[in-house]
């Protein structure tokens, strides 16, 4: 299995582990930002991209790339657009990869992250639609604090 979708990262689950530099101590925190259901803040200019595995078979299942660098909307409202290369695959088959272009509209408000529009492929959503309210945001009374 090769192919430029898979140019950043290792076609197999490489072995990790990791170990600590320090003890923290009981009273340790560390504190993550991230956009809900992705893995990084969206800065502009950022790059970013990530790869995941079918734990059974060690093989790629996804990758995500950046199409561009992170870029803002020009809103004033502090909106960023992240464009984003998609592959996916079955593990355990020769099937070439499906490709697909996602593109996010998000923004980091004082109290959440927040997707203010999502396209996947041909299909588009945003904020004030129901199908988005549903699927890609979080009311804030059911955000972890």
């Amino acid at each position: 299995m090769s192919g430029p979708w898979l140019a950043s990262f290792p076609a197999t689950l490489p072995e990790v582990s990791l170990t600590p530099l320090a003890n923290g101590g009981s009273g340790s925190v560390v504190t993550c930002c991230e956009l809900q259901w992705w893995f990084a803040v969206p800065r502009v200019g950022d790059r970013f991209g990530g790869a995941w595995y079918d734990r059974d078979t060690g093989e790629v299942t996804r990758v995500r790339a950046p199409a561009v660098p992170i870029v803002d909307t020009g809103m004033g409202d502090g909106t960023v657009q992240i464009d984003i290369d998609e592959w996916t695959r079955e593990p355990g088959t020769d099937d070439p990869p499906a490709y697909q272009r996602i593109t996010l509209v998000a923004a980091l408000t004082a109290d959440r992250a927040e997707f203010r529009k999502v396209i996947i492929g041909d299909h588009s959503t945003q904020l004030g639609d129901s199908e988005f309210a549903a699927e890609w945001s979080v009311p804030p009374d059911q955000l972890e604090r």
